[in-house]
């Protein structure tokens, strides 16, 4: 290391050292949970984020779906005391506890105060017109810093020598706010579907693809298994791309006990490339009848014996995002543990039997409203009880994932939307559709569910 360096990462060490002395004497800390024990689920800090001295190289990539968190019925739920409101702008939380606040069900047992106020983790934006032709544009994304310590790392060049971490946290003090809302604009503005179309994809996928032995698990909602969508080969394959870069599985864009396998993201130049990837990820798309780039990157799994994902619903984006909302989940099996590790469908009450070389395909949005999530696709990846599982996600998106996530968008890599926010409008749409209207069984633990049930039965037609 240069001498120049040396003495720049010296005068960095210093400031950190001061501002950190600082900040204890005055008793600034991070701010606290309203809830006990409930732990903050701010992704402000998230495990894809690089402190200054670290460098990223791979491409941003899509974040996983946040796991279940319950409010304990002994914990007080609590509101800050009225103060004076910043302006809004753009779609964003007023409070920092407002997405712990969401995770556990709040938006539904205290939509008054949530909704003026975390409308953002509630998914409460404005996107009535979304899944039409002319969608709202992608918010003003908000120029700050995320930490008291972007102005020193500026000071001491940051900027410039880790500008991947520093363009996105430290915004205000690198003055990237424009470059950084050129990255997460909609490069293109019509939707993968509309309300209605989502059903007419899955008879077609159905009916024109017998190569692959497609069944219909469920039809309301679709559920479709592939019992013979790839090879041995090509199985292996997959795997063989990950074999030295598999780290612990987030959920959402966090680490998380409800989460517990490993995991490989796909969007490197080598796998990016790779015949085989190319190949599998087009028949994805033939099948679903949506473009390449709507897709996120390939996510390879691995289940070792006792690993596990809990309940947890896939849609996680939301619909100001320039990717837009999480459409259709691909999920593929790459082995065949000895025993468990299949796909368990909680609301629909069947479990998808984890073989290689099969594959499932679920909707995340309500085929009757493709603005809301159908809240009856929560599932769960089933401990594995003998042997080992790999398997490869592929989420795709209303709108085009990868041109963003290649501009380093920050809207790529945070959740931006709690569905289960949704019950009430989802119970609605139900409703309106003339479908049977019943709170979904993963969404009966939620505060508030039973009186969103009776208010929407109460309205009128």
């Amino acid at each position: 290391m240069s001498l120049p360096l040396l003495l720049r990462r010296a005068a960095l060490g210093v400031l950190c050292l001061a501002v950190a002395i600082s900040l204890f004497a005055r008793g600034v800390g991070p701010p606290e949970a309203h809830f006990g024990s409930l732990h903050s689920t701010d992704t402000s800090h998230d495990e894809l984020r690089f402190q200054p001295g670290e460098k990223q190289t791979e491409p941003f990539h899509g974040t996983e779906p946040h796991g279940r968190h319950t409010l304990h019925a002994s914990e007080q739920r609590e509101e800050p005391s009225e103060i004076s409101r910043p302006e809004r702008v753009g779609c964003t939380d007023l409070n920092p506890s407002c997405s712990a606040w969401a995770m556990a069900g709040e938006c539904v047992a205290n939509p008054d105060y949530m909704g003026a106020n975390c409308n953002s983790s509630c998914g409460a934006c404005d996107s009535e017109v979304l899944g039409g032709a002319n969608p709202k544009p992608v918010p003003t994304v908000q120029c700050k810093d995320e930490s008291d310590m972007c102005s020193s790392w500026a000071t001491a060049g940051e900027c410039e020598a880790n500008s991947n971490y520093m363009s996105r946290s430290c915004a205000r003090s690198c003055n990237t706010c424009e470059q950084m809302n050129a990255a997460c604009a909609r490069p293109n503005s019509t939707a993968a579907v509309r309300t209605g179309e989502i059903s007419s994809m899955f008879e077609y996928a159905l009916e024109a693809f017998h190569q692959y032995r497609p069944r219909a698990l469920s039809r309301d909602p679709w559920v479709l298994a592939f019992d013979d969508f790839i090879s041995e080969t090509e199985a292996q394959r997959l795997i063989e791309l990950c074999a030295d870069s598999f780290t612990r599985s987030m959920a959402g864009d966090q680490l998380s006990p409800v989460r517990t396998s490993h995991q490989c993201w796909g969007s490197s130049p080598t796998f990016l490339n790779d015949p085989t990837v190319k190949e599998i990820t087009r028949r994805v798309g033939e099948i679903t009848r949506t473009p390449v780039e709507n897709s996120e990157y390939f996510q390879v799994v691995r289940y070792e014996e006792g690993q596990f994902y809990k309940i947890h619903h896939d849609q996680n984006s939301a619909p100001f995002t320039p990717q837009g909302e999480r459409l259709y989940t691909f999920f593929i099996y790459l082995s065949t543990p000895g025993e468990g590790g299949g796909t368990h469908f909680n609301d629909l009450g069947f479990t998808m039997e984890a073989k290689r070389g099969s594959a499932v395909l679920w909707p995340s949005l309500l085929d009757e409203d493709v603005s809301l999530p159908d809240l009856r696709t929560h599932h769960e990846a089933l401990p594995v009880e003998r042997g080992l599982k790999y398997g490869a996600n592929l989420w795709i998106h209303q709108y085009d994932f990868r041109t963003p996530s290649s501009n380093r968008c920050e809207y790529t890599v945070k959740n931006s939307y709690n569905p289960e926010a949704q019950l009430e409008r989802y119970l609605r749409a139900r409703k309106a559709a003339g479908k049977a209207i019943e709170v979904p069984t993963s969404m009966r633990v939620y505060p508030g569910a039973d009186e969103a049930l009776a208010k929407v039965l109460a309205e009128s037609q």
